[in-house]
């Protein structure tokens, strides 16, 4: 450091303040990059997962809710409106479901879904094979019997496939966010000890060439003082550093010596002319 111009210190102080200011900007880029990604994977997969879901959970209770009412149905006109809203919600629920498809994120995501298709599949096997037939003719005691009896397990399980998909995927929701929220965490923590970190350096060296600066231009005040009070031309500067102070101190001993020579040939001279003065 003792031959580092002032230039080039304050140059160096410069890069350093530049670098700290960068590392934070890109720590704080990277965490809203993470908590841009974070929020858009929450709101544009998982939600829209959970939606899903739900509302082929839902289609399937109504399902459930209209088959009570076809077995309860007596007349032709109101069986037939029930059997309409059972062909709309079987509907919808696939539509649901071919729309989850293309939203699978892994392998278990998969299996659930697997499992949703074979119970709602053997739901409405059940369904349409069995429990409709009975219900048509008006053979209620039977359709009821079908339906607490061979049915119910298979809503009953259907339903719990349902709910245990929702949660997964509830689940994933919940890491990812933790994950993002490590993330911007851990870039926060980065940003504030680079902070810390950069205005120590910084201080430390502005510390250092403030102390440098005042140090070396206190001495050559005392020196010009010296020379100044007590006429005193054998004071010289300690020249302590390379930099731009140290060289205008190596130029205040070259002055001084130059005044202290032109005084001593003055003071000989005078003599010289003196004694021959005597002389004459």
């Amino acid at each position: 450091m003792k031959n580092l111009t002032i230039a080039k210190r304050l140059i160096l102080l410069i890069v350093v303040s530049v670098v700290a200011l960068i590392l934070v900007g890109v720590d704080g880029l990277s965490a809203a990059i993470d908590a841009q990604k974070g929020v858009s994977q929450v709101r544009d997969d998982s939600l829209v997962s959970i939606k899903t879901l739900a509302g082929v959970r839902s289609s399937f209770q109504q399902l459930r809710v209209n088959v009570y009412a076809h077995v309860l149905t007596a007349d032709d006109k109101g069986m037939a409106e029930v059997e309409k809203n059972i062909e709309n919600i079987i509907g919808t629920m696939n539509s649901e479901l071919k729309k989850y498809e293309g939203m699978l994120s892994n392998d278990e995501d998969k299996k659930l879904f697997e499992e949703d298709k074979q119970f709602l599949s053997q739901y409405l096997g059940m369904l349409n094979e069995k429990l409709l037939p009975k219900s048509r003719k008006n053979e209620t005691a039977e359709a009821i019997a079908i339906v607490r009896g061979e049915m119910r397990p298979v809503a009953q399980a259907t339903s719990e496939a349902l709910n245990k998909h929702v949660a997964f995927n509830e689940n994933m929701a919940s890491n990812y966010a933790t994950k993002v929220v490590a993330s911007v965490t851990s870039a926060i923590n980065t940003s504030i000890a680079t902070i810390v970190l950069a205005v120590l350096v910084v201080a430390a060296m502005g510390y250092f060439m403030l102390s440098s600066i005042r140090g070396s231009l206190n001495q050559i005040r005392d020196s010009v003082s010296q020379v100044e009070t007590n006429l005193d031309f054998t004071q010289r500067v300690n020249v302590l550093r390379e930099d731009e102070i140290g060289l205008t101190a190596q130029a205040l001993n070259r002055l001084i010596d130059k005044l202290q020579g032109n005084l001593k040939t003055i003071l000989e001279r005078s003599a010289s002319v003196a004694h021959s003065a005597n002389q004459m």
